[in-house]
């Protein structure tokens, strides 16, 4: 099991406990992974830019508050939905929050008030109703003793340091991973994976059109010293170097060079001739 799979299972069972939904967050705010979906209040309030807009700023304040507090920080959203926010730490230092919402409590009074001002945002009334009736209803006792256990797992989460930070030699560090595994096919999401965090804090440490293109180049490279054999066929090369499709290993390889694979080599063999 991955360390991104323990974590998701860590989540489906507070889900399974509390009835909850649970979200673990890096540090910039970025989903690493959820459980179960979004509701769909939440899916259809998002679909107005304000209305989405007033959930991030609110989540912000969540954020900034459980990270001032060094614990768990419960608040009810814009629309009424009650939420709890625990932060987490590698070594000392912020790596992300556990996050757990999207309930109403059992009073009648809730759920009408989240009718009220949500309906400003949404065209169909009669849908909204539905989605509302559908959240989840808490009494707050068991949402406190429900928040309380989150944030017991949010230390498990940080005592085993399974959300680590990234260090200053990140972009470094996923280098060393593309020169190790360049030759399997190599995806953002195999780099979220392996280095446990989301997909924007890997490029905005190592740019995803850097990513891809270094990756390219690294093979590239790899590519001209197996050229050098000229008993291994160009077909086995592109593979190696992890192309899975040889015309378009040809076609990279011959716009970075300005020369085809083929010609490459013989220019190798005939340099080897005349030295």
């Amino acid at each position: 099991m991955s360390q991104k799979e323990a974590l998701l299972d860590i989540l489906k069972q507070l889900y399974t406990v509390s009835g909850f939904r649970m979200t673990l967050l890096d540090s910039n705010y970025q989903t690493i992974c959820s459980y179960p979906e979004q509701t769909d209040f939440c899916k259809l309030l998002h679909k107005n830019p304000k209305a989405c807009d007033i959930c991030l700023q609110y989540d912000h304040i969540g954020f900034k508050e459980a990270e001032k507090l060094g614990g768990l920080y419960v608040y009810q959203c814009h629309f009424g939905l009650y939420e709890a926010i625990s932060p987490l730490y590698y070594c000392g230092k912020l790596t992300g929050y556990l996050m757990m919402g999207q309930t109403l409590s059992n009073s009648k009074f809730d759920r009408e008030y989240t009718y009220q001002i949500s309906e400003p945002f949404v065209e169909d009334k009669a849908y909204l109703k539905v989605t509302i009736d559908q959240l989840t209803l808490h009494s707050k006792e068991k949402l406190a003793a429900c928040a309380a256990i989150m944030e017991i797992c949010a230390s498990y989460i940080t005592f085993t340091h399974q959300v680590e930070s990234p260090t200053p030699d990140f972009p470094l560090a996923i280098k060393e991973y593309i020169h190790y595994f360049y030759y399997r096919p190599i995806q953002l999401n195999d780099l979220c994976d392996h280095f446990n965090c989301s997909k924007a804090t890997i490029t905005n440490a190592f740019k995803r059109t850097y990513v891809r293109q270094y990756l390219i180049d690294y093979r590239l490279k790899q590519a001209q010293i197996l050229l050098k054999d000229v008993q291994m066929p160009i077909k086995e090369i592109a593979s190696q170097c992890g192309f899975t499709d040889q015309n378009y290993f040809t076609k990279v390889f011959t716009k970075a060079f300005r020369v085809s694979p083929t010609a490459y080599r013989l220019q190798l063999l005939k340099n080897s001739q005349h030295s």
